[in-house]
């Protein structure tokens, strides 16, 4: 969705009693949101990120377990990270 200059995304279900870890430059209008719960991705809202929302989606299908430090490392590439489910 295009908001004047900005490219907001969202995918999956995120809920406000989720873990947020961001990516990037928030005050820069260009990060990600990740959402886990229970240590899984469950949701991700971006502005300016396209690429990661379509790789978070991979993860968040799956309900994939990923280290927080992961997320926010923008340095870790979202597509390298494999997908290990969480079970209730």
């Amino acid at each position: 969705y295009d908001q004047y200059d900005l490219n907001i995304q969202m995918a999956g279900h995120p809920s406000s009693t989720d873990t947020v870890i961001w990516r990037g430059d928030r005050d820069g209008l260009d990060f990600s949101a990740f959402y886990l719960r229970h240590g899984a991705l469950v949701g991700v809202v971006a502005v300016n990120r396209s690429r990661e929302v379509r790789a978070a989606m991979k993860l968040i299908e799956c309900r994939a377990v990923v280290r927080p430090d992961d997320l926010a490392d923008e340095g870790v590439n979202l597509r390298d990270i494999h997908c290990v489910a969480w079970t209730p």
